[in-house]
């Protein structure tokens, strides 16, 4: 069923760019995807739709990312993730720093967004292989819990999901687009960006996380 759920997404969407770091589900747009070294050259498709969310002012220039698929390894002085508390689908209140002496995999999707679901299978078996030493969130943006229940009665993922239909954590996390992979480590500094997936390919892209965080 997974697989299923995984072809229908694909086809409905590659990457899912959004125009303005306000919000990652406010506009959807489709790109090449495809993770390169900060080249900004990735184009872009709006569709046009409207924002839901409040004070949609975009942050990318300040954070110096600009249109398409990237990645970015943070500098030796590398800031603290932004602290932020979710509800997880299961009903579960959790913060980000409850997972301090765990490296974390911050990874920002939605269920149309057909590269997130691509990466999803990748961040199962991290989540699987490295259970004490590592905590998988992804954080779905602007969905209701609803659809969020639906994707899941159809695939079945053993890492956290995170529910924030009002952006509030994503604003914490300006973005150009999603999927968004932010790797934070034991202490809670930010080791790793990334937007945009890797590779399309399941164990490219597991290599790629797995290696970006350290895991041996």
């Amino acid at each position: 069923m997974r697989k299923k759920f995984l072809k229908a997404a694909v086809l409905a969407g590659l990457i899912c760019l959004v125009a303005g770091a306000g919000g990652c589900g406010q506009n959807r747009e489709e790109a090449s995807g495809e993770a390169q070294e900060e080249s900004g050259s990735g184009e872009t498709e709006s569709t046009a739709e409207e924002s839901e969310a409040a004070g949609a002012e975009t942050e990318a220039a300040e954070s110096g990312e600009g249109a398409g698929a990237e990645t970015e390894t943070a500098a030796e002085d590398a800031e603290m993730a932004p602290d932020f508390e979710t509800v997880l689908s299961t009903g579960e209140t959790v913060k980000l720093s409850d997972f301090r002496g765990k490296k974390v995999l911050l990874n920002f999707w939605a269920t149309w967004c057909g590269y997130c679901i691509m990466e999803f299978p990748a961040l199962e078996r991290l989540s699987e292989d490295y259970p004490d030493d590592l905590t998988v969130l992804a954080i779905d943006c602007g969905e209701d819990e609803d659809t969020i229940q639906a994707f899941l009665e159809q695939n079945e993922y053993s890492f956290l999901i995170g529910m924030d239909e009002a952006y509030e954590v994503q604003r914490l996390y300006p973005t150009n687009g999603i999927p968004y992979t932010v790797l934070i480590d034991e202490n809670g500094a930010v080791m790793h960006r990334t937007t945009g997936i890797p590779s399309r390919d399941e164990d490219e892209i597991y290599e790629f996380y797995r290696e970006n965080l350290g895991l041996e």
